[in-house]
């Protein structure tokens, strides 16, 4: 049905294209927030179990929905400290940049990696909000 039959009065053709909307929700989502977008965890307290050595699986249970993600040693404690400060709660909130800056310093590997990858989806499904 064409838009000017929903109408009585005269409106402006527009100005967007016929498939902007199919093409923006095809479109994958991979922006990453502003350095200054605080950055905040709602979900649940995160627990470790060893696999192997270097190892572990980090799990996430919300009593409705469970995931459990294998990751590093390093990656899995570095998550646990991390969470547990950016926490809602009394202690200061974080930017996204000082998030960043925290895996860096950890020593892990590349976060945009991380970020756009299964654990950093995960997350934020489970609880990490971005502002």
């Amino acid at each position: 049905m064409p838009l000017q039959e929903w109408f009585d009065f005269k409106i402006p053709r527009t100005q967007i294209p016929k498939n902007y909307i199919a093409r923006i929700l095809a479109s994958p989502d991979e922006k990453i927030p502003k350095a200054n977008a605080k950055i905040c965890w709602l979900g649940p307290a995160p627990t470790l179990g060893q696999i192997s050595r270097g190892k572990y699986a980090f799990h996430l249970s919300t009593g409705r929905e469970e995931v459990e993600l294998l990751v590093s040693e390093k990656l899995a404690v570095w998550l646990v400290e991390v969470l547990a400060s950016i926490s809602l709660g009394p202690s200061k909130t974080w930017t996204f940049e000082e998030f960043q800056k925290a895996f860096s310093q950890a020593g892990l590997r590349d976060f945009i990696q991380f970020w756009q990858g299964e654990v950093g989806e995960e997350l934020r499904e489970m609880g990490l909000l971005v502002v």
